[in-house]
């Protein structure tokens, strides 16, 4: 008889036990479960700025059409001014909306002939986070024309696993100089690309940003690689070669979200008119902001 109470006991034991940890589970499960829905719901609480920034020796004017374009289609309402002087200082003209969730800022270098491109990278993380101390922000958008390819090709490979920076969320390159700059250190139709877009002959920036891949958040990112093609014969925009811009998959293949090119055909695809054409502008507006 005793043994039987025992045994019984020991069985209401066993079981009362398996439904404490049943329950101690399903608290935990739904404690994380709503913890995660606040994490995600405070994120999008917060401004997801876009930064737009111009190529070698370019200015104010060299994205104020893209620029007007987003403003025209309601994205925001006006469009912050980041000056980087020659020192790295930054100064913003005009005022940060906190309310604002989609603020677009619009980099000008002082320094806009350097071709320091590390130099240039640390130019854009003093904007990167100057920005992050007037509205706090963990994602953010880039369009880069030319030269401002690099220096955000520099940028994740100097700076893109910092956990205390924001992180890319989506990347507009235009006319992107990546692996050669004609009349610098590129000639049309010398090098040739694989089938995944890897060149054959590689100057020493591509060989540099070959490690910027496992910088990226993985998988998160998405990447619309605009392009021109004079339909010359040089098969460039006449200052990049169609392969410099196209090589820009191999060296993040397999670690972006998505990737896909634009090409802009004829007068359209001259190097410095790709940031002035409404074609690009409108399919730059639909990928970052479905506008």
């Amino acid at each position: 008889m005793i043994l039987q109470k025992n045994s019984m006991f020991r069985r209401l034991f066993i079981c009362g036990f398996i439904v404490i940890l049943i329950i101690m589970s399903l608290l935990y499960l739904l404690t994380t479960h709503n913890q995660a829905k606040a994490e995600v719901q405070e994120a999008q609480k917060k401004p997801e700025p876009t930064f737009y920034l111009h190529g070698y020796s370019g200015s104010e004017k060299s994205e104020r059409y893209l620029v007007n374009s987003a403003i025209d289609k309601g994205v925001t309402d006006k469009v912050i001014k980041a000056h980087v002087s020659s020192n790295g200082e930054v100064t913003f003209d005009g005022k940060f909306d906190k309310n604002d969730p989609h603020p677009i800022v619009q980099i000008i270098l002082e320094d806009n002939k350097n071709w320091d491109y590390n130099k240039n990278a640390e130019w854009f993380k003093n904007v990167i986070t100057e920005t992050n101390n007037q509205i706090n922000y963990s994602k953010f958008n880039m369009v880069a024309h030319s030269m401002g390819n690099l220096t955000l090709g520099y940028y994740m490979l100097n700076y893109g696993d910092d956990k205390s920076l924001p992180k890319l969320n989506k990347q507009v390159n235009t006319g992107a100089p990546y692996n050669g700059i004609l009349g610098r250190n590129d000639e049309p139709n010398q090098v040739k690309l694989d089938e995944n877009s890897k060149p054959d002959k590689m100057k020493k920036e591509y060989k540099d940003l070959q490690q910027m891949k496992y910088n990226y958040p993985k998988k998160s990112v998405d990447v619309l690689n605009v392009y021109g093609d004079l339909q010359d014969g040089t098969h460039s925009d006449g200052k990049v070669t169609n392969q410099s811009s196209l090589s820009l998959k191999s060296l993040l293949n397999g670690y972006v979200n998505s990737y896909r090119t634009f090409k802009v055909e004829g007068e359209n695809g001259e190097h410095s008119a790709l940031h002035d054409y409404k074609v690009v502008a409108d399919e730059i507006n639909a990928f970052i902001w479905n506008k």
